[in-house]
């Protein structure tokens, strides 16, 4: 097992927050800001990571504008791309359909300002792309059919 500062920085945001952080025996802690908003701590020690995740669409759209498309495969490059892997990303669960926005943190890189920065910015980001996956893909009608496609055709 690597030993982490897991609790520590959890305590600390949790203080930051207001909040008393209550984790389950999976190392896991749910926190509801409102009725759409649910974000989920991971503390995994064993790997040394935190991870924060939040549920984008109960599944994928159909059809899918390709603006939509675009937004997705642009976050997953996210990682590699920005903030020296330390971004969100989009995935999806294959049993349920969930789309999911994850963020995978090594807890011995962080500190107490560091974890709460990157915990607010997750929190945002879910919001504002809640906000402007569901505009852009309700807005599909507006493109033309040569730029939607259907879950089928990314997957032939």
């Amino acid at each position: 097992m690597i030993s982490n500062n897991h609790d520590d920085l959890l305590s600390e945001m949790g203080a930051s927050l207001s909040l008393n952080l209550t984790f389950d025996e999976n190392g896991m802690c749910d926190l509801v800001f409102d009725e759409d908003t649910l974000i989920t701590i991971r503390s995994s020690e064993d790997d040394g990571n935190i991870i924060l995740s939040t549920a984008l669409f109960e599944e994928l759209p159909e059809p899918m504008s390709f603006n939509l498309v675009q937004t997705l495969l642009s976050m997953s490059l996210s990682p590699c791309m920005n903030n020296g892997g330390n971004s969100p990303v989009v995935g999806i669960d294959e049993d349920s359909g969930l789309v999911v926005l994850y963020q995978v943190c090594t807890a011995s890189l962080l500190n107490k300002e560091k974890l709460l920065n990157i915990f607010t910015e997750f929190v945002q980001a879910k919001l504002v792309l809640t906000d402007s996956l569901s505009e852009d893909n309700s807005a599909d009608t507006e493109i033309s059919d040569s730029n939607t496609l259907n879950n089928n055709d990314m997957f032939a």
